[in-house]
């Protein structure tokens, strides 16, 4: 063998056990980031920033680069030595799962780029419903960030502002049920949704719940509010009695949510005009 066809047999059987490192260490890399994150070793910030966006990228970009070299050698051994040398699966592997990550990666920031940042969704933009105080207690969270302050988005603008530009549909739902039935309905469509239900008053007319992400962890507070229809609030004087509903979803997190709680917020209205009168829910 020449001193040519030696170099190039040693750098296939470096890049080929590089290749099979990367197939593991691109899932594993991306993994304790997420998981870190939602069993809050770190917060969001190094986790899903750093981790995933920042040095996640070059993690990626290494699995691509590294694969593509060890196909590039295997060809050049193979037109230099005349003999092919190396396991083409590794390297395919590792290009595989390294542009499937690269390409997810960049179509999720591209649709965060292309949707507003909208972390908080209410029906009601003039008296959107109010968390209790034992619910700050229990989540521990700040109140000023959801109660005191006026929360806006990176240009400014505050969320009610881009939710009535970007979302004019989501407004406060009217339906021809008494409020004990529109309560026992909105608890079951909630739970249907996935959110656990942690305080609920049917003579208050309000329930809380909220909700985690699967993979980062990302907690969205949700809370909703039945009230009864008042005669003179739609000037029908109707004898049925009627039932106003109004919800408000908030993502915990000051990072973007991708529209989920828009989507959570339409869901749910979705639900409540379409589901049947429901009995009472089980306790969740």
């Amino acid at each position: 063998m020449t001193r040519a066809g030696a170099l190039l047999h040693n750098f296939v059987s470096v890049l080929t056990w590089l290749s099979g490192m990367l197939i593991l260490a691109v899932p594993g890399w991306f993994l304790v980031a997420l998981l870190g994150t939602k069993w809050e070793f770190w917060d969001w910030r190094f986790g899903y920033l750093t981790l995933t966006q920042e040095l996640g990228f070059y993690v990626l970009l290494a699995g691509i680069v590294t694969s593509a070299l060890a196909f590039l050698v295997m060809l050049l051994h193979h037109f230099i030595v005349k003999q092919d040398f190396g396991e083409w699966s590794a390297p395919l592997v590792a290009m595989i799962i390294s542009a499937s990550g690269l390409g997810w990666m960049l179509f999720v920031l591209d649709g965060q780029a292309g949707q507003p940042a909208v972390l908080e969704v209410s029906t009601d933009l003039e008296r959107p419903p109010h968390f209790t105080t034992a619910f700050y207690a229990r989540r521990g969270t700040d109140r000023s960030t959801m109660e005191g302050e006026v929360r806006t988005g990176r240009d400014g603008r505050s969320f009610a502002s881009l939710q009535a530009e970007h979302y004019p549909d989501i407004t406060t739902l009217y339906i021809d049920a008494p409020t004990d039935v529109a309560f026992r309905r909105a608890l079951l469509a909630a739970r249907e949704l996935g959110l656990h239900v942690s305080t609920a008053s049917e003579r208050s007319g309000m329930f809380e719940a909220a909700t985690e992400g699967f993979w980062f962890g990302f907690r969205d507070d949700v809370v909703v509010r039945i009230e009864a229809v008042e005669a003179d609030e739609t000037g029908e004087g109707d004898a049925e009695p009627r039932s106003r509903i109004d919800i408000r979803s908030i993502a915990r997190d000051d990072f973007h949510d991708g529209g989920r709680n828009a989507r959570r917020v339409e869901s749910f209205l979705a639900m409540m005009q379409g589901q049947p009168d429901a009995g009472t829910p089980q306790a969740g």
